[in-house]
């Protein structure tokens, strides 16, 4: 008999970031509107109201990777890390009322495999100590308000292991 062809690859994505308590999580992945931002697994895009940061760009991200976020709120700037490695600031010149209405964590899941997401009960791959005092240099004034980094992990696939 035939044999039936493989399935179609399915094209899967996890996208860590940032919104507003408005954000419609049922119909968005975080960056697709102006609530948003998010930081794509698939592709290593950037995006914020479903523009993407075409000249911004870091690693592709999935399996047993690690994927952290945070905040600047002196500098007003969002910051990634993959890995435990600075990705660099992904988003500046944040909005004031969108700061002062307040960025909460936010994963964007499209996939079958489990995800681990820290909150700070584990330690984080990505060590702020450092990344505090060089921001503190260049800044002369320190840091305040940095976000907590997130990541997911999950036995089968492994993604984002922390």
């Amino acid at each position: 008999g035939d044999v039936p062809p493989p399935p179609a690859p399915r094209n899967e994505c996890v996208v860590v970031g940032l919104s507003t308590a408005s954000f419609d999580t049922h119909h968005n992945m975080p960056g697709w509107d102006d609530q948003s931002y998010g930081y794509h697994g698939d592709d290593g895009a950037f995006f914020h109201a479903r523009k993407k940061m075409t000249h911004k760009h870091g690693p592709t991200f999935g399996v047993n990777d690690t994927v952290g976020c945070g905040i600047d709120y002196i500098s007003k700037r969002i910051f990634y890390s993959w890995n435990g490695k600075f990705v660099g600031f992904a988003f500046s010149k944040l909005d004031d009322s969108i700061l002062r209405r307040g960025l909460y964590p936010t994963v964007g899941v499209d996939t079958n495999c489990p995800l681990f997401i820290n909150f700070g009960e584990r330690h984080f791959a990505f060590d702020l100590a450092p990344f505090r005092k060089w921001e503190a240099t260049a800044l002369k004034g320190g840091l305040s308000g940095l976000f907590r980094s997130s990541g997911a992990s999950g036995d089968d696939c492994n993604i984002l292991t922390n």
